[in-house]
């Protein structure tokens, strides 16, 4: 089966501006090998390159990616000695992290799929801006979005520190802040499904305008100060309301 990824407006100019850098694009196979691609790379000039497929980097000891600065499949990185992403700006396809030692994202803007990320030391998104797919953080040591706005998915942020949402405007589809000591929802506006701030330590919605399912306020602090009719006059909720 063929698998097409949706390039958005700002992966394509970042794959323009990578063109203008005289990068590399590597010949289209289905699956790269970190060994393959360190080959490929010092045989052609050790040039800033992009991979064309997918990148599969596994039990490899390596401190980061090199001037690699571009995916456009999917990236797994497991078992490895890897810290940091290093010059990697975009990825089209999913980026699933496990069992390493990777504390950084690096330069890294936009995911075109799934973000997983619960099995490693990162504390924070850095410059990451989007993610096409699902966002899974679920019990891992997220700290802080950065400078994410958008998730075109599903976000599961429950059970970690998050204490705020920073620059998230929008979240595709349902949205866990489960026992988080989150306070306010800061900037987002939109969940197209369900929200669930169950056992959190919300206060206010902020700017949040619409949910497009059920809303979970179960133990937290706005269930004991609000109604749910004073819920729904403060924003639009599709489905049930939990108090």
């Amino acid at each position: 089966m063929i698998m097409k990824y949706i390039v958005t407006k700002s992966q394509y100019k970042l794959i323009k501006e990578q063109l203008e850098r005289e990068v590399v694009k590597l010949p289209r196979i289905k699956y790269w090998t970190w060994g393959q691609l360190q080959n490929y790379s010092n045989e052609n000039g050790n040039q800033y390159h992009i991979v064309r497929e997918n990148l599969n980097i596994h039990d490899v000891n390596i401190p980061s990616l090199g001037k690699l600065i571009g995916v456009t499949g999917n990236l797994r990185i497991k078992n490895s000695s890897i810290t940091t992403l290093g010059n990697l700006e975009f990825i089209g396809g999913f980026l699933k992290v496990s069992n390493t030692n990777i504390r950084y994202l690096g330069n890294l803007e936009s995911i075109g799929g799934l973000l997983y990320l619960r099995e490693t030391f990162v504390t924070t998104l850095n410059r990451l801006k989007t993610v096409g797919g699902e966002l899974d953080l679920f019990r891992s040591r997220i700290q802080s979005l950065g400078d994410l706005t958008k998730v075109g998915g599903d976000t599961n942020l429950g059970y970690t520190s998050i204490s705020n949402l920073g620059e998230l405007e929008y979240v595709g589809g349902f949205l866990i802040l489960e026992a988080c000591p989150i306070t306010s929802l800061n900037k987002l506006k939109y969940v197209g499904h369900y929200l669930n701030l169950y056992g959190s330590q919300i206060e206010s919605f902020g700017d949040l305008e619409f949910v497009g399912g059920d809303l979970n306020l179960e133990h937290t602090p706005m269930s004991e100060k609000y109604s749910e009719e004073d819920i729904r006059s403060m924003i639009e909720v599709k489905g049930n309301i939990k108090m």
